[in-house]
């Protein structure tokens, strides 16, 4: 098994002074509304990403991460608000292109991305799942997103009946390969985040 922790949330790091105290960084805000920009700017200063991205629409968060990446890396807390902006929209992140999304993980440190989720339920190796719909770009076999629930696959993999090719495709990775895992509740299962290396084929499990 691998060794329990807990996540670190930017609430229980000591305040030291910001790297840029007194110098405000320039931020891009255009999601938050102007009565709350203030609000967002002092969560920030106290290094509490949630507090940040919760003042604009969940579905602006990856936006406020990608641009406002620098300060986020000053402030040590850019791998806890990418994960949080990456899992917490209710919407999927088709608009966003795949090496867009790899690159803003790649950026992240690997300790502090794993940290900031849940902790892996054992040292694998790890059969997951994922659903996919559509054609072309939308269809995405080798996104990052998977589940260890095959049910929660066919799920998203039926999302949008309208949407044709519907599919559960499988692969089975290392730890090394899992960039971040959560843990969700309510349907009792874990999102994991990877990044596929070349070798890994996603298998057709079943057509839906």
């Amino acid at each position: 098994m691998s060794e329990p922790h807990r996540r670190v949330h930017s609430s229980e790091r000591p305040k030291s002074p910001l790297p840029f105290s007194g110098t405000r960084p320039q931020l891009w805000l255009d999601p938050i509304p102007p009565m709350l920009r203030d609000r967002a700017i002092a969560a920030l200063e106290e290094r509490n990403s949630i507090g940040f991205l919760s003042r604009a629409r969940s579905t602006d968060a990856l936006d406020l991460v990608h641009n406002n990446a620098e300060a986020l890396l000053e402030c040590g807390i850019y791998e806890e608000a990418l994960l949080h902006a990456f899992v917490t929209p209710r919407t999927n992140n088709i608009r966003w292109p795949t090496f867009v999304l790899e690159s803003m993980f790649l950026r992240a440190d690997r300790e502090k991305l794993r940290a900031a989720g849940d902790p892996l339920p054992s040292d694998g190796p790890f059969v997951l799942y994922r659903g996919v719909a559509g054609e072309g770009r939308r269809r995405r076999i080798r996104g990052l997103s998977w589940t260890d629930s095959v049910d929660v696959a066919r799920w998203f993999a039926d999302r949008f009946p309208s949407l044709p090719n519907r599919a559960v495709y499988v692969v089975t990775v290392n730890a090394s390969h899992i960039l971040a895992c959560t843990h969700e509740k309510v349907r009792d299962h874990r999102d994991y985040i990877l990044r596929l290396p070349r070798s890994t084929r996603p298998t057709l499990m079943e057509r839906r």
